[in-house]
């Protein structure tokens, strides 16, 4: 649950700072704020594609892939798989190296919303493979909410190909 409050005090201290990437950061958090509690996606959008370019211009990689994936997410509740598609094959062209601690953290939620888009595309194939690595991701996180989500996902595909006992 994202704080308004907390989102504007960390605009303010970026701000005040003159820290751009701390900026890209708070506009992330604003922007993830309007989708998640207030279902405003237009203003979302507005600031998730002005954080982008604070991102880019630290190379942050694994902000880069999160605004990615949060403009993604705005499109897939907008029922646009080809943008949900898009941006969440250049949050995956983004992601962190494979030495940052937020690695697994990002690639599972590229997984999660890949093996989703396929399974959209009704390319079943595909969305298992997506479906099963984004297990095996989440398995390494032990977190239960990607757990969840992938083991979910890959019980719907599962079920899309007829494979019910799986």
């Amino acid at each position: 649950n994202v704080d308004s409050a907390i989102c504007i005090d960390l605009l303010q201290v970026a701000q005040q700072l003159k820290n751009d990437s701390l900026l890209a950061i708070s506009y992330n958090w604003i922007g993830y704020y309007f989708f998640q509690n207030k279902g405003d996606n237009t203003t979302a959008l507005e600031y998730f594609f002005k954080a982008l370019p604070l991102a880019e211009k630290f190379k942050d990689k694994r902000r880069i892939s999160s605004l990615y994936f949060d403009i993604g997410s705005v499109y897939m509740v907008l029922k646009n798989i080809d943008e949900f598609f898009t941006f969440t094959k250049k949050g995956g062209d983004n992601l962190p190296d494979l030495t940052s601690p937020k690695y697994d953290y990002m690639l599972v939620q590229y997984q999660r919303n890949m093996g989703i888009a396929y399974m959209e595309k009704n390319q079943l194939d595909s969305a298992l493979y997506y479906a099963q690595a984004g297990v095996q991701t989440s398995e390494r996180l032990k977190l239960s909410t990607f757990q969840l989500q992938t083991l979910h996902l890959l019980g719907t595909v599962n079920a899309k190909m007829n494979e019910n006992e799986l």
